[in-house]
């Protein structure tokens, strides 16, 4: 489930938020495994930030963001270099990355 995106200079589109273990990742990827666990409604949970071009089409680039806990990425922004910058609750304060 996304909850934050973003698009690029160059149209690409960036989205964050909540994933299965299912997710596909790319390869070089920050984070390739699933290591979130189960939420209180019996769905897995783990973080995540994916990259597809500008029409959608195309998966560029997808990694898990997380831990061993639940995690979701809500809020994600870019800079001209295209740094991505991700915020998520932790412990009740904003952790980002």
């Amino acid at each position: 489930m996304g909850y934050g995106i973003r698009t690029s200079i160059d149209g690409s589109i960036f989205i964050a938020g909540s994933a299965s273990d299912d997710m596909p990742t790319t390869p070089g990827a920050y984070q390739t495994n699933f290591i979130g666990e189960t939420a209180g409604f019996g769905t897995e949970l783990d973080g995540f930030i994916a990259k597809f071009n500008g029409a959608g089409t195309a998966l560029i680039n997808s990694t898990y963001h997380g831990t061993g806990s639940k995690d979701q990425v809500f809020f994600i922004d870019l800079d001209f270099e295209e740094n991505v910058f991700v915020f998520w609750p932790r412990r009740r304060r904003y952790a980002s990355h």
